[in-house]
């Protein structure tokens, strides 16, 4: 009972809130889903973060951006780059294998173009808000250490001077060179997610 009385109070006063900024939640949710969906990004995973493996991690980075990036970036969408992603995944897991060789590295080296979780990041002039992507995810040995991880369509991989409106919206683009005029949304749009999990048990 108490819990229902909690719910109800909790979600009166996000309405009130809402309404008071004028803002639609199902709108903000679907723009930020629409970005994700608009995104591809480059996720490499390190053996640890010792300095030999870090440095094998940023070796395979530079190789793998070198040489797929511009393909990838001639893309007309998100989606036929992660199709082509995942096409010329084997090549690109050669050419890891091949930097990582190149280090002294003995680990094995996976992959797969796979929906990936990231928290929010700040790269480059812009920010990601958290969520599930899209990403070309490179496993190097236990991929313990630090991660590494940027966009690949848009090319700003390649350049990160590129400009953000291949395949985006003007609000895809102004979410993510402005997050701050999203950020609280987006706080909201978690609280509630949070909250419906604590109600179902989730």
């Amino acid at each position: 009972m108490a819990k229902r009385i909690f719910i109800s109070l909790a979600a009166g006063l996000l309405a009130a809130v809402l309404a008071g900024f004028g803002w639609n939640l199902a709108q903000v949710n679907q723009q930020r889903q629409q970005l994700q969906d608009s995104v591809l990004r480059l996720h490499i995973l390190a053996q640890s973060d010792s300095q030999v493996d870090q440095a094998v991690k940023l070796a395979v980075r530079d190789a793998v951006v070198e040489e797929y990036g511009e393909t990838l970036s001639r893309a007309a969408s998100r989606q036929e780059a992660a199709e082509l992603a995942r096409e010329l995944l084997p090549r690109i897991l050669d050419t890891a294998r091949m930097a990582a060789a190149r280090q002294g590295s003995v680990v094995p080296v996976t992959g797969e173009v796979e929906l990936v979780t990231f928290p929010a990041v700040s790269y480059e002039g812009y920010t990601l808000p958290a969520g599930e992507y899209q990403a070309v995810r490179i496993r190097l040995g236990e991929g313990a250490g630090h991660n590494w991880f940027c966009v690949l369509y848009p090319a700003v991989c390649l350049n990160s001077s590129v400009s953000l409106d291949q395949g985006m919206t003007d609000t895809q683009t102004d979410m993510l060179t402005h997050p701050e005029h999203y950020e609280i949304r987006f706080a909201l749009l978690d609280g509630l997610a949070a909250l419906w999990n604590w109600v179902t048990g989730g």
